[in-house]
């Protein structure tokens, strides 16, 4: 109880001190404060009541030497206190997908008898449904958007509410196919998969390729074969073109699992886990620890070997050490090229796979199977024949958006995604179609006010930044299925003219304080370079990159090393493929910088020029093994040759995600496939409010600065998200000698379901796990000197197959053996207008010639 009082200053006696105090109705004191202020405010506690009370607030104030005193009195009222009742909802939810079931029920915390509803409305303010305290809503298609209410009142008539917006997304349908496929081990492959009923073998057409003597236990990919483990119990490989088995290995006890690590074949038991050695064909016990409980499942990693197990979850590295566990009652895994996902029946786990990072999701969901397709997680239970759908674009941050009833009918342990399809893996062979929704471009954000100029635009993972000049960077992330933007440092606080990210950090660079800054997740900077340099900015590899007139300077974000390059001219754009770096400089055309290799020595890395425009090329974009430059009105898109396209405006930006190129001419945005062949015609995907000034995509989402409009984010249908197929060489040389590793691993690992590797039209290797990672052996064929080709075939997670480019390669011992070639070479016909005439004759040498250029 705040008191405000005020003692009067007449009297000709000196004032010492006040007494404040509350009593009850009869006198008797609760509380008492004393005080020499003769005006002011004091606190009284009031005590709890259980009925309507009576009380006194008296105050006395003393005067002179015989502490004379006067007081005021008045009398107040003193009511029980009024609970309201306070309600959540069990389970949050933003967005929710046409086709699924929208629960709705809420928590309340009072036992007191209330009186309570939920009512749930269409944009139209229709009452669609109504309960006491718990329903379920079909969600249509002619639904935009929901309204759902909750309020309850207590026997006293105290009453809350809460109220949920709730917007309906349509990214896909499920289909249940006319066809079924029942099965006990299912391997996904590139065109084709693998499934096990009993002791037959057979591909993804339902046709029998090959009939053992006992049951089929578990399968995986070595080479162009299959590794089987078979009820015998038994280890037997199996070419599979044509099928027929190549070796057979009596095991000592039954397994139930086995996975292909590189080269290493694991198994495991229940309890117990293995490493068959191929050359000495001997299986070695692996030492767990002491506390791992019974195996469950177990996957390969990037160098680690994953366990579930009924005590938690652990991580292995390629010498069997403990490097990661994380305790819990887990019933399934997945993994993804950066994440992995792990659920028990309270709670999602997502746990960074480079940081250890852990991000809890509360759920209360019993489930025995976790799939990943595209940016989403699908999560089923054979128990209650229901699959729950999760949107991981913020990987950190998965949002529940779907759960769909009576998809299947019994076990789905084994159930996976192949081909294009969800193989249910359950007793009536149920085989659902994933059906993306062609839709338009859809407005899910766009900045309120004018703020700076956007120059450019990183996106990933739910989250990213812009470069808005003199009114500094805006920050933008996807949470609860919103974009919210932030300013950093504040609004024109700093110039920000070039930005890059990563994974877990954002990059900026200041020219008015010569800073390249770092932002950690929580937005804490950290300074990686001080020097004058340009207003450029990319990522390449592990590298920062910017420029400082006619050098490029290379920071290392993690160790803060540098150094730098020099191209003999002024550099005015960049652009990064992976393996290659490409420098548009203002008078000797685009210089091609690279690999850059282990230990880096500068003055060593290999630069040439590709090309000299006709103007100075100013922007750039890099793909993967293509660069992309404009000029004008004009694309160019440069691999191992230059091809172009026009367009009827001048193209103003270029934005990239896996096999998309996004172009900026105008109010308009075109799409163009990168993946597929050219030439093609772009897409007009988008026309904006206003002229476009800078592009990114990542999966359906793209956003577009709009030059001193601030931003603006589009969500595209799943039909316009693309993959790749291109491989990584980044910090790799392309010489191996025969003991070396090819390290065979994808630019972008997502999106895709399996991936082959082949030299020379020979697949050496298959993989069906992300990021698709595999270091292959440099085959024994291969002779000295020999020069041999590397490809990548993906399938995707919508069944379609990209190969990507051959990548030349070379084996080499550290010297050759001598051989002096003679050639004679022989032009006839050098002039008009008969044809030119060119061969050559290998007169001496000692080894077979394999190629003449």
């Amino acid at each position: 109880l705040d008191i405000h009082y005020d003692i009067s200053q007449q009297s000709p006696e000196t004032f010492h001190y006040a007494s404040i105090c509350l009593t009850d109705f009869n006198g008797q004191l609760i509380h008492e404060v004393l005080t020499t202020d003769r005006k002011g405010h004091v606190h009284l506690s009031l005590p709890g009541v259980s009925s309507q009370t009576n009380m006194f607030v008296k105050i006395r104030a003393f005067f002179g030497d015989t502490y004379r005193f006067v007081e005021s009195q008045t009398g107040i009222r003193v009511l029980p206190d009024l609970k309201k009742p306070h309600i959540k909802w069990k389970q949050s939810f933003y967005r929710m997908m046409v086709g699924s079931m929208l629960d709705c029920s809420i928590d309340i915390d009072t036992q007191e008898e209330i009186s309570s509803f939920i009512k749930v409305y269409d944009q139209d303010n229709h009452l669609l449904q109504t309960s006491e305290k718990s329903l379920s809503l079909g969600v249509t298609e002619t639904t935009k958007t929901l309204s759902v209410l909750a309020w309850v009142s207590d026997a006293s008539g105290n009453t809350a509410s809460i109220q949920q917006s709730i917007d309906v997304i349509h990214p896909f349908d499920f289909k249940i196919s006319d066809h079924t496929q029942t099965f006990d081990v299912c391997l996904p492959d590139v065109g084709n998969s693998w499934f096990a009923r009993e002791n037959i073998l057979m591909d993804s057409k339902n046709n029998t390729r090959i009939q053992l003597t006992a049951d089929i236990l578990s399968m995986a990919h070595i080479g162009n074969d299959l590794l089987l483990i078979t009820g015998e119990p038994a280890l037997i490989r199996i070419s599979t073109m044509p099928a027929w088995r190549k070796d057979y290995l009596k095991l000592p006890e039954f397994f139930h699992k086995i996975i292909v690590l590189n080269e290493r074949v694991y198994m495991m038991t229940d309890t117990m886990l293995y490493e068959y050695q191929y050359n000495t064909r001997k299986i070695i016990p692996v030492d767990l620890p002491t506390n791992i409980g019974s195996l469950l499942t177990m996957l390969p990693g990037n160098d680690r070997l994953i366990l579930l197990s009924t005590k938690g979850l652990w991580m292995l590295d390629l010498e069997h050490q403990l490097v990661y566990s994380k305790s819990g009652d887990f019933s399934a895994m997945a993994v993804t090229a950066n994440d992995l996902y792990v659920i028990d029946s309270h709670s999602l786990l997502v746990i960074d796979r480079e940081t250890q990072s852990v991000s809890k999701i509360e759920i209360n969901i019993s489930a025995e199977r976790l799939l990943v397709w595209k940016n989403f997680l699908f999560v089923l239970s054979g128990q209650s024949q229901t699959l729950w759908v999760f949107d991981c674009q913020n990987p950190k941050q998965p949002q529940f958006i779907g759960k769909f009833s009576q998809l299947s009918t019994g076990d789905v342990s084994n159930a996976i995604i192949a081909n294009g399809r969800l193989y249910m893996g359950d007793d009536a062979g149920t085989i659902i179609q994933i059906v993306p929704y062609e839709h338009l471009p859809v407005v899910k954000y766009q900045s309120s006010h004018p703020q700076g100029y956007i120059e450019q635009i990183q996106v990933s993972g739910g989250h990213g930044i812009a470069a808005a000049g003199a009114y500094g960077a805006l920050i933008f992330s996807l949470i609860d299925g919103h974009w919210t933007e932030t300013v950093y440092p504040s609004p024109f606080g700093a110039n920000i003219h070039a930005v890059a990210l990563d994974r877990n950090n954002l990059y900026l660079l200041q020219p008015d304080f010569n800073h390249i800054i770092s932002l950690n997740e929580n937005y804490q900077a950290s300074v990686l370079y001080s020097g004058e340099v340009s207003n450029l900015l990319i990522m390449h590899s592990d590298f920062l990159v910017t420029s400082q007139g006619e050098n490029l300077i290379f920071i290392n974000p993690n160790t803060l090393e540098n150094f730098s390059i020099g191209c003999n001219d002024t550099i005015i754009a960049m652009a990064s493929t992976g393996q290659y770096i490409f420098a548009s400089t203002l008078s000797n055309g685009i210089i091609k910088i690279g690999p850059i290799t282990t230990p880096i020595l500068p003055s060593e890395i290999p630069q040439n020029t590709l090309c000299i425009p006709q103007k100075p090329v100013r922007l750039m974009q890099g793909q993967s093994d293509k660069l992309f430059y404009a000029i004008d009105q004009t694309l160019y898109i440069l691999e191992d040759n230059v091809q172009s396209l026009d367009f009827d405006d001048s193209i103003s930006c270029l934005g990239t995600d896996k096999g998309s190129l996004l172009i900026g001419v105008g109010k308009n945005i075109y799409l163009l496939e990168t993946g597929k062949e050219f030439p093609q015609v772009p897409r007009l995907l988008i026309t904006a409010n206003y002229p476009v000034t800078a592009l990114d995509m990542d999966n359906q989402t793209i956003i577009a600065g709009l030059g001193s409009h601030g931003i603006a984010v589009f969500e595209t249908s799943l039909l316009s998200v693309n993959a790749s197929s291109s491989m990584d060489f980044s910090g790799q040389s392309m010489i191996f000698s025969p003991t070396d590793d090819l390290p065979l691993r994808l630019n972008t690992p997502e999106s895709i379901n399996a991936v082959n590797y082949l030299l020379d039209d020979t697949v050496i290797a298959k993989t069906t796990t992300p990021p698709f990672s595999f270091n292959a052996p440099v085959p024994a064929t291969l002779h000295n000197g020999q020069t041999f080709h590397i490809q990548a075939i993906i399938e995707t997670h919508s069944g379609e197959i990209f190969t990507s480019k051959a990548y030349t390669a070379n084996v080499y011992t550290q010297s050759l053996p001598e051989n002096n070639i003679e050639i004679e070479l022989f032009i006839n016909n050098d002039y008009l207008p008969l044809p030119v005439n060119i061969h050559s004759a290998v007169t001496s040498t000692i080894y077979p010639i394999s190629q003449i250029e």
